[in-house]
């Protein structure tokens, strides 16, 4: 049998490829859903998805950095998932500053679901709602004290996605 040579990918590479990958596995089934069911229905099954997807990762990024269950914890914990998780390690496209202990903002000015939406056929869809849901089990993970909400949401016609992280 003959030697068949493979190339040898970087790590950056197949880390971004897996990171294709999820976001195309992700819209694959949200247009399936939204085909046969409906935007209501795609958008609801979206909803309960990601807060249980972002929380198993927050749960892995908060033991390993040792997070904090405060506001600047969880400023911390959003730049992790949106950076090193799902955006290269890209710090120039997120933002978050503390405001106060009590409540923080954190920034997407970046989207690659926003920007790529219609060649997942998800045009019309308002992902503001799970977005939300995605950062509220992030935040979740870290402390139920923390609530999440959005001030500003591409869908919306903003130019960022800007979420509110606050105490109870």
């Amino acid at each position: 049998m003959s030697e068949i040579k493979v190339p040898q990918l970087e790590w950056e590479y197949r880390y971004r490829r897996m990171v294709d990958i999820a976001y195309t596995a992700l819209s694959a089934g949200m247009l399936f859903v939204k085909e046969k069911y409906g935007t209501d229905v795609a958008v609801e099954l979206y909803r309960k998805i990601q807060p249980a997807m972002s929380s198993r990762t927050a749960a892995k990024l908060v033991r390993d950095f040792e997070l904090e269950p405060t506001v600047e914890g969880a400023l911390k914990l959003a730049l992790l998932y949106s950076c090193e998780v799902w955006g290269y390690g890209a710090y120039e496209y997120v933002d978050a500053r503390l405001e106060s202990p009590q409540k923080g903002i954190y920034v997407n000015k970046v989207c690659r679901f926003w920007e790529k939406r219609e060649d997942f056929g998800c045009a019309d869809m308002d992902c503001s709602k799970s977005c939300a849901e995605e950062y509220g089990g992030l935040v979740g993970r870290l402390s139920p004290k923390l609530k999440v909400s959005m001030s500003k949401a591409m869908p919306w016609g903003d130019s960022v996605c800007e979420y509110i992280i606050e105490e109870k």
